[in-house]
């Protein structure tokens, strides 16, 4: 869960939705590079944090409050990695790919041995995938970027740091770009690459009560009966 606490209540982002909002950003791409395997692309990204459903849907606590993704011990980010790998390659072994190349560059090359041998696992399947499929690292590299790129940004979008402005780049392309928040729901992209001058997007999030929680059932029980809010955002051309 992403979690956002407030002195009354909490706001939590599941992982799917963050996912979904990502998909949606990488999308006008198209246009611009119409090249790329799309349907896998757009697949991964969609896909690439499904392991995270069955902390999301019974929730988990740091001490009292609800645990934010970032706070998640690496042994338990393990094996969400896994969770969301597995299920990537069950669905197309070009999202499989792409997932595990995700999770590798996040937590493959931790100074822990377990994580080490994870990424050590996933960069085996990764690459016994892309032989499979006759694909080059080229192809991975070129495609990877762009999923990092929308998972970055939605991640900005969705934590909702106040004022910032983040570099970003697609390395492979050399295309610099700074991505401004304006205003809680308005955010702009330096250079502007598409043709349309600005997008709509919206995300789901719960909002919860902002009080102490005895146990893990209770914060599963009020996640169920939490009420869901829909938040649009516009990303446009720098002003």
């Amino acid at each position: 869960m992403i979690v956002r606490e407030f002195e009354d209540h909490y706001e939590i982002v599941n992982q799917s939705a963050h996912a979904l909002l990502a998909e949606r950003l990488l999308k006008p791409w198209q246009e611009v590079m119409p090249d790329l395997d799309w349907p896998s692309l757009l697949l991964a990204t969609t896909q690439h944090d499904q392991g995270w459903n069955p902390t999301d849907l019974r929730g988990t606590l740091n001490n009292d409050k609800p645990l934010n993704f970032l706070d998640v011990d690496l042994a338990e980010a393990a094996q969400i990695s896994q969770r969301s790998v597995n299920w990537a390659f069950a669905q197309n072994e070009k999202c499989g790919i792409l997932v595990a190349e995700h999770f590798h560059f996040l937590y493959g090359r931790k100074d822990t041995e377990e994580l080490q041998e994870m990424g050590e696992e996933l960069a085996r399947r990764r690459d016994e995938a892309l032989a499979n499929c006759g694909l080059t690292q080229d192809w991975l590299k070129q495609h990877y970027q762009m999923l990092f790129w929308a998972d970055t940004l939605s991640l900005l979008i969705v934590c909702r740091p106040s004022g910032f402005t983040r570099a970003l780049s697609l390395k492979t392309d050399q295309y610099p770009f700074s991505f401004t928040q304006h205003s809680p729901k308005e955010y702009s992209l330096n250079p502007w690459p598409f043709a349309q001058k600005s997008y709509r997007y919206e995300y789901e999030f719960r909002r919860c009560p902002g009080r102490a929680f005895a146990t893990e059932e209770e914060l599963a029980e009020v996640l169920t009966r939490a009420e869901v809010h829909r938040r649009q955002v516009v990303v446009k051309a720098e002003r």
